[in-house]
């Protein structure tokens, strides 16, 4: 999806699912301009297609994926608490590790960080603040990390 089809699914996962607890994560692709300048636009098309793909393999039937912004993804995982979400993020990690991204370009290493945010029972939220609150935890673990040395 795109991400106005991935908007529209969050507002109706909302309207659907006030009885139960949804998760957002905002995945990025880690470094994806330095793939596209040390491989080329193609190259960096080729690794958002398999990138989505390895993540579709890896969440639960119904959950939904959609193409937020140039390197970002947003999922949207219906029925599911803050621990059981964490634990999906951490098994779409895991699989991009499991197998790496081969393009016809060569192996490009290829990481992502994802930051999470869950609705909680009896607590008012709406969509666009826990994209927010996602987006603020992927902010938060990209600003922890060490910074790369650039060659």
């Amino acid at each position: 999806w795109n991400r106005r089809a991935g908007s529209q699914l969050l507002s109706e996962t909302f309207a659907a699912g006030r009885d139960c607890n949804i998760g957002i994560g905002m995945i990025d692709v880690d470094y994806f301009k330095e793939i596209n300048d040390t491989f080329g636009h193609q190259a960096g098309d080729e690794v958002l297609r398999k990138v989505a793909r390895l993540i579709l393999s890896a969440v639960r039937e119904g959950d939904i994926l959609a193409r937020y912004g140039g390197d970002e993804f947003l999922l949207i995982a219906k029925d599911i608490d803050g621990p059981a979400f964490e634990i999906l993020a951490q098994s779409i990690r895991d699989r991009l590790q499991e197998f790496p991204i081969k393009t016809r370009f060569g192996m490009i290493p290829t990481t992502l960080t994802i930051g999470t945010a869950n609705t909680e029972l009896g607590f008012a939220i709406t969509p666009e603040n826990l994209i927010q609150r996602a987006d603020e935890a992927l902010m938060s673990i990209k600003a922890a990390r060490p910074r790369r040395k650039r060659n």
